[in-house]
């Protein structure tokens, strides 16, 4: 049985919409029939999602997954399968919502696909680290907590991103203020101080040449600039997608950078260390829980970093010098990891070093966007204050050459 989206029309004249279980259309359409619904299209999942790109081929938004996941993990901690809990979840009033991006997982589930796996073609940008949390829920045989602790994740994503962007907005609204001034002034008023000096025989002050000839090729520069931005912007949320060299190379040279080292390190080191402590708690063997924690990260450099460990640790190498080569780990969660093994409760202390963790990333993170304002502010005001020059010292040359 497939699930089908239809369109159609009431016995009453109103227009309505939903989903319906059939082997095929012509099925389909005959059950509506019965229903007294004159179906107007009936279309597959993925018809459907072609349809409506932006609200189903690319997934639902991270507030609407984490409330499915929370929904799901209810359903599963109560004793449904999870297929059951799927069609629990599509036959409530408010699933239309949502319909045409879950009943697709709901289907690949039922043919026996792994939940990871189905979401993964339901939902193509999905992050990696999403999916390899899901994976390991599924091999853990505690899906309800995993899908509850994801959840919290997604959550506390949407935080950090309202928190951006708030943090953003008046900078923002300074760097547009500047980009107007700056557009006013080298377009139109510098040239025209330009225009009456060169008819009053006088020589404009250096600062106002320097304005000037930026003015010249201001659009053509700011043009170029701004498709360099959006061009260097696609490319990278492209690379960062793909999963081969490209993919290591962009994150290896991310990671280099100091700044954004110091902004990553403790996410990954998050990521890893609640992976693992779950997977440990759930009696995941420890060379499979580190497969996966390394996945989960969300990094195919420590993806892989992880998988070299997981080789040395069959051949007997301890844990703290396996994962050593792991620069998050090796700075964020070594002691804890040590701690734990020498006193044969890693999975608790891992927990301790998730919370602490956090709470790096939330202290950094708050520390880097107190940066962004004064900054923006001290650029805005040396813009302002260099166009106030380049207006001021021309018009007090030429009041002195007139008084002469």
């Amino acid at each position: 049985m497939k699930t089908f989206h239809y369109r159609g029309f009431a016995a009453d004249g109103k227009g309505v919409t939903g989903h319906i279980e059939a082997a095929q259309p012509k099925e389909a359409r005959e059950k509506l029939a019965a229903r007294g619904i004159l179906a107007q299209t009936i279309e597959t999942p993925a018809t459907a999602n072609r349809s409506r790109w932006r609200g189903a081929q690319r997934g639902l938004q991270a507030e609407a997954r984490s409330l499915i996941y929370r929904e799901l993990a209810a359903l599963v901690k109560a004793g449904f399968p999870l297929a059951t809990a799927l069609d629990m979840m599509l036959d409530t009033p408010d699933a239309m919502g949502y319909a045409l991006s879950l009943s697709p997982i709901r289907d690949a589930i039922r043919e026996g696909q792994s939940a990871a796996m189905a979401i993964r073609e339901a939902w193509p940008l999905v992050s990696s680290f999403e999916l390899a949390v899901l994976e390991a829920g599924e091999k853990s045989a505690e899906l309800p907590m995993v899908l509850n602790n994801l959840a919290d994740e997604l959550d506390e994503q949407t935080r950090i991103r309202k928190h951006i962007l708030g943090a953003s907005a008046y900078p923002l609204f300074l760097l547009l203020l500047a980009g107007g001034i700056a557009g006013a002034v080298f377009g139109f008023m510098i040239p025209r101080f330009g225009a009456m000096f060169e008819d009053a025989g006088l020589e404009l002050p250096w600062i106002s040449k320097l304005f000037l000839a930026v003015g010249h090729g201001f659009l053509p520069l700011f043009l170029a600039g701004l498709l360099l931005v959006v061009a260097a912007g696609w490319w990278v949320r492209r690379t960062w997608r793909e999963q081969g060299a490209g993919r290591e190379s962009l994150e290896r040279t991310l990671l280099g950078q100091r700044v954004v080292r110091w902004l990553l390190e403790p996410v990954i080191a998050q990521r890893f260390a609640g992976t693992l402590a779950m997977l440990l708690k759930s009696g995941v063997p420890l060379i499979d829980a580190v497969q996966l924690s390394g996945a989960s990260t969300g990094f195919k450099t420590v993806e892989h970093a992880a998988e070299r460990a997981v080789e040395e640790l069959r051949h007997g190498v301890p844990i703290t010098r396996a994962l050593q080569p792991i620069s998050a780990v090796q700075t964020h969660l070594a002691t804890w990891i040590r701690a734990g093994d020498a006193g044969g409760d890693l999975a608790g202390m891992l927990g301790e070093a998730l919370v602490r963790c956090r709470e790096v990333v939330r202290r950094r993170l708050d520390q880097a966007l107190q940066w962004v304002e004064p900054v923006m502010v001290i650029l805005v005001g040396l813009l302002i204050l260099g166009v106030a020059l380049a207006i001021l010292l021309p018009i007090l040359s030429l009041n002195q050459s007139i008084g002469a």
